[in-house]
């Protein structure tokens, strides 16, 4: 099945992330941090094919195919001249989205999360960190463009990704992990 990629962010916003991915020491997704449960999951799932849906410099690619040796692991950041081109076009069993959402445009959000609804065939996991970024965007803005209590996330997820819940957290530092699987 070929899926039509929807718009999910703006020329302008796609010109920002490039800057930040190249002027920034790690950029966004440059280094591995802790994952929560997602390592769990990954043995429960045992997916044959991962989507990293924002994955910034490609920390998490790399773990994905060395930690677990999923035979199919494929990046896709529209700010990183290496993973902007993915096929979003065909689904994977797992899609990951690990501190990207909150990044996401508001205007672009409902897009997103159908898009990785689209994308995921089996399962999603999804970090949001729902606290303030430490960076700032060159407008003065928080990099976190959207900062919402774990109830918004989920109303939202609910209504664009179709799956039962099989975990959700909230960390002590603010980071809501959602694993779903796909119905």
């Amino acid at each position: 099945m070929r899926l039509k990629p929807p718009v999910t962010y703006s020329k302008d916003y796609r010109r920002t992330l490039k800057h930040f991915h190249n002027v920034t020491k790690h950029g966004w997704g440059g280094t591995l941090k802790d994952q929560g449960d997602l390592d769990s999951l990954i043995f429960e799932w045992k997916p044959n094919s991962v989507l990293d849906y924002g994955c910034g410099k490609g920390a998490m690619v790399d773990w994905f195919r060395e930690a677990y040796h999923i035979p199919e692991v494929v990046g896709y950041d529209p700010g990183v001249p290496t993973y902007e081109e993915a096929d979003l076009t065909r689904p994977y069993e797992m899609v990951c989205c690990n501190d990207v959402l909150e990044h996401i445009e508001p205007k672009f959000i409902d897009s997103v999360l159908e898009q990785i609804n689209q994308l995921a065939e089996k399962y999603v996991w999804l970090r949001i960190d729902c606290r303030p970024a430490k960076k700032i965007l060159p407008d003065g803005r928080n990099a976190h463009l959207i900062l919402e209590e774990p109830e918004w996330w989920m109303s939202k997820i609910k209504e664009h990704i179709y799956g039962e819940i099989v975990y959700e957290n909230l960390n002590k530092k603010q980071k809501y992990d959602i694993a779903i699987v796909k119905q």
